[in-house]
């Protein structure tokens, strides 16, 4: 059967033929959106940055090991950027500009057990002191080798 129908010098389609060509149109729409929502590695990385390094200290000694999260302000000005502490030092390549909150974590075993569900697990505490939990502000305009974190154990930030 054809999917054309004769109605005088015009053809028109078949309700059958109609639904098949709007699925195809359909697929080929969500495709298309699909495909421009991945988008190329190069359009990831258009937002402006820059690159930080320095090192993180508490009472004057380093942090061994821990994480540093720069966390834009303006979630437009590009992703949140974690870099890895170690030996005190870190290095964040790519960094966006703007006003940013920076994130520290570092925890560390204490030596001592407890169990869970009948399973021993190490106790853990982190050693960042609360006033900086939920971060710490800072303005980022240039490249910097010297973005130091020089943490307190004491208030006063």
């Amino acid at each position: 059967m054809s999917s054309r129908l004769k109605n005088g010098p015009l053809s028109v389609l078949s309700p059958i033929a109609l639904s098949t060509r709007m699925a195809r149109l359909a697929a080929l729409l969500l495709t298309g959106v699909i495909l421009s929502a991945c988008g190329t590695s190069e359009e990831v990385q258009s937002f402006k940055s820059v690159s930080l390094a320095g090192s993180v200290s508490l009472d004057g000694k380093p942090i061994e090991k821990g994480t540093i999260q720069f966390s834009p302000v303006d979630p437009s000005r590009g992703p949140v950027v974690q870099a890895e502490i170690k030996d005190g030092r870190y290095i964040a390549p790519t960094v966006p500009l703007g006003k940013t909150v920076a994130t520290l974590n570092s925890m560390k075993e204490t030596g001592k057990t407890f169990e869970i569900h009948g399973e021993s697990k190490p106790e853990v505490v982190n050693l960042i002191p609360n006033q900086y939990r939920t971060g710490i502000s800072l303005d980022v305009a240039e490249n910097k080798s010297d973005c130091n974190f020089e943490l307190k154990t004491k208030s006063g930030r």
